[in-house]
């Protein structure tokens, strides 16, 4: 009968000490998943602050971007917080808001894992247009900006296009000074690190 009685107490025991064992291990994989959430949080306060940019398309290469008065769709206005998480300020000049206006993403292109990518259009005055690519570093700071689509409406004499691959680019720039349009060609280079250079010179 002792014997019995010991066994059963044995049994009850070792099923409280499995139960405790399992609750621990249950609370320290609630910890453990808690604790990479906020450490996922902490880590990437980059991608909330330029969340939205997620609103804008990638557009797949090779590709022509001939952005002008006709063709340009308006889209939502950059706000001035996002003016300056872009640094537009460096890319534009300081005092870029005194002579531009409209400034407005287009579209965004996915040509490394090393950089990002975009392409944004802004109005020089009432009758400049232009269209700029920037790539930008893992903490969004400039790394290079090229110019690569122009447009004016005041003589019409001045249009600017460019062939946009994975590393480089090919801008077409056409004077229509002379009876005969003249088109004048530059090679961009883009290296790995997002940096532009002019094959030409």
């Amino acid at each position: 009968m002792k014997r019995i009685i010991f066994v059963v107490i044995s049994a009850v025991l070792f099923s409280c000490k499995d139960n405790v064992s399992k609750e621990s291990n249950d609370s320290n994989k609630a910890d453990n998943s808690a604790n990479k959430e906020i450490d996922t949080t902490a880590d990437n306060p980059v991608s909330e602050e330029y969340s939205f940019l997620s609103e804008y398309p990638y557009k797949p290469v090779p590709f022509i971007d001939s952005t002008n008065f006709n063709n340009t769709k308006a889209t939502k206005e950059l706000t001035v917080q996002q003016r300056k998480l872009l640094h537009l300020d460096k890319i534009l000049g300081e005092n870029y808001s005194d002579v531009i206006q409209s400034i407005q993403i287009s579209y965004r292109v996915n040509l490394s894992d090393n950089f990002s990518t975009i392409v944004m259009s802004y109005e020089l005055g009432e009758h400049e247009l232009l269209t700029t690519l920037v790539n930008y570093d893992d903490n969004f700071k400039p790394i290079a900006w090229k110019e690569i689509a122009y447009d004016e409406i005041a003589e019409g004499l001045i249009r600017k296009h460019s062939k946009i691959y994975k590393d480089s680019i090919l801008v077409s720039k056409i004077n229509y000074y002379e009876e005969v349009p003249d088109t004048t060609f530059t090679q961009l280079k883009i290296d790995k690190s997002g940096f532009i250079v002019n094959v030409d010179e």
